[in-house]
């Protein structure tokens, strides 16, 4: 391949191609490209019109390609020289008009080139969807910044200066799973097409560098496999009755617990089971709410130990790595709250902290509820960003894609409870886990649910119309988390079946 740009020409990373109907992979053959930075530099106003024009071509159904009976073929045709911006705006043109995307010329038009002068074939695999068969993924970059990802039947287009760079496999891998899991399933038949809105476009691109979405596979189990060879693990929503839980279980159910229990324990060199308060309950010498808690646990070994009968942690990213290879994988059940209540439930929490509390600040105790909700105190959608491993995004950066993969990972891997319900969900949690209802422990339980102390730190002191200047600011910055909940709400309706059926 030669031209004036060949010496800037990069290699791409080998990937594997695999046949629908065999196990064989063959490797493909590096694919070198002019490095996309300097021809995006390179281009003028005009062409940069003709792409924003050309953003997000639907390039319809694949059926061809999914169908045909061999693998497609590798052959690229790259070009040599930009085009110009008249070239690119017809290409664009005829890109829209293509009724299908098959790699492979039919032997009556085999002269006729299926893919344009403008555009190449970056990679190629396989991938599972939702109906479990095997279908190709298929990537195509075009130099003018434009990348088509096929799922399925469905192609859906993205772009960014740097769409070429964005051709590494194990990124497409990682960005096809978050497509196909946003694809409606009725969106999912032949001859279906969806095109996707620009800033979601955006961060899938953005996606490889700025983050990475959680994998909890083998690591927490799945809510609807039998709960055998786990551990239950309590995700700590603050402000959500996380602590009345963590007592409950310690206290009235017995069991023994890895918690903030242990917390004046850390500097212990080896794993012990201690009596809690007034000798009833017990629990493990490391506090795995906090993140050296969870690291000390990793080196001790507490999972494979099992000494702890239950955990508890606001971490579950951090969490998740103390069951790699491990026989036993983590159960997760947790207790939510609507966003709104829980951040002002957090804030007359603070002011009722003394001054010798770690978490006391004397700014918000300045503040009227009015004041404080437009204060940068307030905490914005804690739920999606600890679901999506997203804690380390900006709030005006948490999108429809990180909201998709909380979702995905609430509905897999979470047994939820809900704080309007929550003498309901703790007879869910009784119920799924096993754990005995003796009359001794419901009646501690009862009386700890009715005592003063559980009702000051859990509830408001003025109730909040929705309506409210407060609660509509709150709902607005906290607009991921609110979302979250109304779908954690119809989870917690279907998921009663689940726990009847493991009662």
């Amino acid at each position: 391949m030669e031209g004036n740009g060949s010496d800037h020409r990069t290699a791409l990373t080998p990937v594997f191609e695999e046949s629908e109907d065999t196990n064989s992979s063959v490797e493909s053959s590096p694919i070198e490209l002019p490095p996309q930075e300097d021809a995006w530099e390179d281009w003028d106003e005009d062409q940069r019109v003709a792409l924003g024009r050309s953003h997000f071509r639907t390039l319809g159904d694949l059926e061809g390609s999914r169908d045909s009976d061999s693998s497609p073929s590798n052959d690229v045709v790259a070009p040599t020289i930009m085009p110009s911006a008249a070239q690119f705006e017809n290409q664009a043109q005829d890109s829209k008009r293509r009724a299908s995307l098959d790699l492979t010329p039919s032997p009556e038009n085999s002269n006729s080139s299926p893919v344009s002068d403008t555009e190449t074939v970056v990679t190629r695999g396989t991938t599972k969807h939702r109906n479990k068969k095997r279908s190709r993924l298929l990537v195509t970059a075009c130099i003018a910044g434009v990348a088509v990802l096929a799922v399925g039947t469905v192609a859906i287009a993205f772009s960014s200066p740097d769409a070429l760079g964005s051709a590494k496999y194990t990124f497409l891998e990682t960005m096809e799973t978050k497509v196909s899991n946003m694809i409606p399933s009725g969106q999912s038949q032949r001859h279906e097409q969806i095109l996707l809105p620009d800033y979601l476009a955006k961060v899938y691109y953005e996606m490889k560098r700025d983050w990475t979405p959680p994998d909890y596979e083998n690591l927490f189990s799945r809510i609807q496999y039998p709960p055998s060879d786990i551990l239950p693990l309590y995700w700590y929503v603050p402000n959500s009755g996380g602590r009345a839980v963590t007592e409950i279980l310690t206290y009235c159910y017995v069991l023994t617990t890895a918690s903030a229990i242990a917390a004046g324990h850390q500097s212990e060199p080896t794993l012990l089971v201690k009596m809690a308060e007034d000798n009833i309950g017990h629990f493990v010498n490391i506090d795995t709410t906090s993140l050296e808690g969870l690291q000390r646990a990793k080196q001790l070994g507490l999972v494979e130990s099992r000494l702890a009968q239950t955990m508890v942690t606001p971490y579950l990213e951090q969490a998740s790595t103390l069951f790699q290879h491990k026989t036993t994988t983590g159960r997760v059940f947790a207790m939510l709250r609507n966003p709104v209540l829980r951040e002002v439930a957090r804030y007359h929490h603070q002011l009722t902290l003394p001054r010798y509390h770690p978490q006391y600040n004397q700014n918000i105790k300045r503040l009227h509820l009015n004041q404080y909700v437009e204060s940068s105190f307030v905490q914005e959608n804690l739920l999606v960003k600890e679901l999506a491993n997203a804690t380390h995004v900006h709030n005006d950066e948490i999108n429809e894609l990180h909201l998709d993969t909380a979702k995905k990972v609430l509905e897999r891997y979470i047994l939820i409870g809900l704080f309007e319900d929550f003498e309901e969900s703790l007879d869910r949690f009784d119920h799924y886990f096993g754990w005995k209802k003796y009359d001794e422990f419901m009646t501690c339980r009862n009386n700890f649910l009715t005592s003063l102390e559980f009702r000051e730190s859990s509830y408001s002191p003025i109730p909040l119309s929705p309506e409210s200047f407060e609660y509509k600011t709150l709902g607005e910055r906290n607009w991921a988390d609110v979302a979250l909940y109304d779908y954690a709400r119809s989870l917690f309706k279907k998921q009663k079946r689940l726990t009847a059926k493991y009662s």
